[in-house]
Protein backbone atom coordinates (compact mmCIF):
# COMPACT_ATOMS: atom_id res chain seq x y z
CA UNK A 1 0.00 0.00 0.00
CA UNK A 2 1.30 3.45 -0.92
CA UNK A 3 2.04 5.89 1.89
CA UNK A 4 2.19 9.68 1.79
CA UNK A 5 -0.55 9.97 -0.85
CA UNK A 6 -2.65 13.09 -1.44
CA UNK A 7 -6.00 13.38 0.28
CA UNK A 8 -9.17 14.33 -1.62
CA UNK A 9 -8.56 18.04 -1.09
CA UNK A 10 -4.99 17.66 -2.40
CA UNK A 11 -6.29 15.81 -5.47
CA UNK A 12 -8.77 18.62 -6.14
CA UNK A 13 -5.89 21.11 -6.10
CA UNK A 14 -3.67 19.14 -8.48
CA UNK A 15 -4.41 21.60 -11.32
CA UNK A 16 -3.08 20.99 -14.80
CA UNK A 17 -0.29 18.64 -13.71
CA UNK A 18 1.04 17.07 -10.52
CA UNK A 19 2.84 13.82 -9.66
CA UNK A 20 2.28 11.41 -6.80
CA UNK A 21 3.60 7.87 -6.33
CA UNK A 22 4.42 7.54 -10.04
CA UNK A 23 0.97 8.78 -11.13
CA UNK A 24 0.36 11.93 -13.17
CA UNK A 25 -2.59 13.84 -11.74
CA UNK A 26 -4.70 16.55 -13.31
CA UNK A 27 -7.84 18.46 -12.46
CA UNK A 28 -8.38 21.33 -14.83
CA UNK A 29 -10.89 23.15 -16.97
CA UNK A 30 -14.52 22.18 -17.08
CA UNK A 31 -13.90 18.46 -16.60
CA UNK A 32 -15.72 17.21 -13.49
CA UNK A 33 -13.12 14.47 -12.97
CA UNK A 34 -9.71 14.40 -11.33
CA UNK A 35 -7.56 12.06 -13.43
CA UNK A 36 -4.68 9.81 -12.33
CA UNK A 37 -2.50 7.92 -14.81
CA UNK A 38 0.54 5.80 -13.99
CA UNK A 39 3.57 7.35 -15.70
CA UNK A 40 5.04 3.92 -16.50
CA UNK A 41 2.05 1.61 -17.10
CA UNK A 42 2.34 -1.94 -15.81
CA UNK A 43 -0.15 -3.38 -18.31
CA UNK A 44 1.11 -3.54 -21.88
CA UNK A 45 -2.10 -4.43 -23.74
CA UNK A 46 -4.45 -2.11 -25.59
CA UNK A 47 -7.48 -0.85 -23.62
CA UNK A 48 -10.40 -3.20 -24.37
CA UNK A 49 -13.16 -1.17 -22.71
CA UNK A 50 -13.09 -2.85 -19.28
CA UNK A 51 -13.73 -0.62 -16.30
CA UNK A 52 -15.03 -0.68 -12.77
CA UNK A 53 -17.08 2.00 -11.08
CA UNK A 54 -17.14 2.66 -7.36
CA UNK A 55 -20.40 4.18 -6.13
CA UNK A 56 -20.68 5.84 -2.74
CA UNK A 57 -23.03 8.30 -1.08
CA UNK A 58 -22.34 11.78 -2.48
CA UNK A 59 -21.19 13.28 0.83
CA UNK A 60 -18.86 10.36 1.48
CA UNK A 61 -16.62 10.76 -1.59
CA UNK A 62 -13.77 12.40 0.41
CA UNK A 63 -14.01 9.68 3.10
CA UNK A 64 -14.10 6.94 0.42
CA UNK A 65 -11.06 8.48 -1.28
CA UNK A 66 -9.22 8.57 2.04
CA UNK A 67 -10.01 4.88 2.58
CA UNK A 68 -8.93 3.84 -0.93
CA UNK A 69 -6.07 6.18 -1.84
CA UNK A 70 -3.27 3.98 -0.47
CA UNK A 71 -4.55 1.09 -2.60
CA UNK A 72 -5.16 3.16 -5.74
CA UNK A 73 -1.65 4.65 -5.65
CA UNK A 74 0.00 1.34 -4.72
CA UNK A 75 2.65 -0.22 -6.97
CA UNK A 76 0.70 -3.47 -6.57
CA UNK A 77 -2.50 -1.98 -7.99
CA UNK A 78 -3.55 -3.55 -11.32
CA UNK A 79 -5.03 -0.17 -12.28
CA UNK A 80 -2.81 2.14 -14.35
CA UNK A 81 -5.49 4.78 -14.94
CA UNK A 82 -8.38 5.97 -12.78
CA UNK A 83 -10.44 9.04 -12.04
CA UNK A 84 -12.56 10.43 -9.23
CA UNK A 85 -15.35 12.99 -9.46
CA UNK A 86 -14.62 16.51 -8.23
CA UNK A 87 -17.87 16.86 -6.29
CA UNK A 88 -17.63 20.67 -6.24
CA UNK A 89 -17.79 20.78 -10.05
CA UNK A 90 -20.74 18.44 -10.55
CA UNK A 91 -24.46 19.25 -10.30
CA UNK A 92 -26.32 17.65 -7.40
CA UNK A 93 -28.45 15.22 -9.43
CA UNK A 94 -25.89 14.30 -12.10
CA UNK A 95 -25.27 10.57 -12.57
CA UNK A 96 -21.72 10.83 -11.21
CA UNK A 97 -23.04 12.69 -8.19
CA UNK A 98 -25.32 9.82 -7.16
CA UNK A 99 -22.87 6.99 -7.90
CA UNK A 100 -19.95 5.94 -10.11
CA UNK A 101 -17.78 8.68 -8.59
CA UNK A 102 -14.67 6.58 -9.16
CA UNK A 103 -13.77 4.89 -12.45
CA UNK A 104 -10.95 2.35 -12.65
CA UNK A 105 -9.74 1.43 -16.15
CA UNK A 106 -8.36 -2.08 -16.55
CA UNK A 107 -6.06 -2.93 -19.48
CA UNK A 108 -4.92 -6.41 -20.53
CA UNK A 109 -1.52 -7.11 -19.06
CA UNK A 110 -0.11 -8.90 -22.11
CA UNK A 111 1.14 -7.23 -25.28
CA UNK A 112 -1.27 -9.34 -27.37
CA UNK A 113 -4.10 -7.56 -25.47
CA UNK A 114 -5.14 -10.70 -23.59
CA UNK A 115 -5.51 -11.03 -19.84
CA UNK A 116 -3.33 -13.58 -18.08
CA UNK A 117 -4.93 -15.76 -15.39
CA UNK A 118 -2.60 -14.28 -12.77
CA UNK A 119 -3.60 -10.71 -13.71
CA UNK A 120 -7.31 -11.59 -13.54
CA UNK A 121 -6.73 -13.13 -10.11
CA UNK A 122 -4.81 -10.04 -8.97
CA UNK A 123 -7.61 -7.79 -10.23
CA UNK A 124 -10.25 -9.84 -8.42
CA UNK A 125 -8.26 -9.66 -5.17
CA UNK A 126 -7.84 -5.90 -5.62
CA UNK A 127 -11.60 -5.42 -6.10
CA UNK A 128 -12.30 -7.47 -2.96
CA UNK A 129 -9.78 -5.34 -1.08
CA UNK A 130 -11.45 -2.10 -2.24
CA UNK A 131 -14.86 -3.45 -1.19
CA UNK A 132 -13.67 -4.43 2.29
CA UNK A 133 -11.77 -1.17 2.82
CA UNK A 134 -14.91 0.87 2.09
CA UNK A 135 -17.02 -1.32 4.35
CA UNK A 136 -14.46 -1.23 7.19
CA UNK A 137 -14.47 2.58 7.01
CA UNK A 138 -18.25 2.84 7.25
CA UNK A 139 -18.71 4.27 3.76
CA UNK A 140 -22.30 4.06 2.52
CA UNK A 141 -22.75 2.79 -1.03
CA UNK A 142 -24.23 5.00 -3.75
CA UNK A 143 -26.38 4.32 -6.78
CA UNK A 144 -24.91 1.73 -9.17
CA UNK A 145 -25.18 2.81 -12.84
CA UNK A 146 -27.98 0.98 -14.67
CA UNK A 147 -25.61 0.05 -17.49
CA UNK A 148 -23.23 -1.77 -15.10
CA UNK A 149 -23.32 -5.30 -13.70
CA UNK A 150 -22.09 -6.63 -10.37
CA UNK A 151 -22.26 -9.80 -8.29
CA UNK A 152 -24.68 -9.67 -5.36
CA UNK A 153 -21.83 -9.56 -2.84
CA UNK A 154 -20.40 -6.32 -4.30
CA UNK A 155 -21.83 -3.34 -2.41
CA UNK A 156 -19.77 -0.56 -4.00
CA UNK A 157 -18.16 -1.76 -7.22
CA UNK A 158 -19.72 -2.51 -10.58
CA UNK A 159 -18.34 -3.46 -13.99
CA UNK A 160 -18.97 -2.33 -17.53
CA UNK A 161 -17.27 -2.76 -20.87
CA UNK A 162 -17.67 0.66 -22.47
CA UNK A 163 -17.22 -0.73 -25.98
CA UNK A 164 -20.20 -3.08 -25.56
CA UNK A 165 -22.42 -1.33 -23.01
CA UNK A 166 -24.67 0.60 -25.37
CA UNK A 167 -23.99 3.88 -23.52
CA UNK A 168 -23.42 6.74 -25.94
CA UNK A 169 -21.16 8.90 -23.80
CA UNK A 170 -18.53 6.24 -23.08
CA UNK A 171 -18.82 6.95 -19.36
Amino acid sequence: EALDVPDYSGMRQSGFFAMSQGFQLNNHGYDVFIHARRESPQSQGKFAGDKFHISVLRDMVPQAFQALSGLLFSEDSPVDKWKVTDMEKVVQQARVSLGAQFTLYIKPDQENSQYSASFLHKTRQFIECLESRLSENGVISGQCPESDVHPENWKYLSYRNELRSGRDDGE
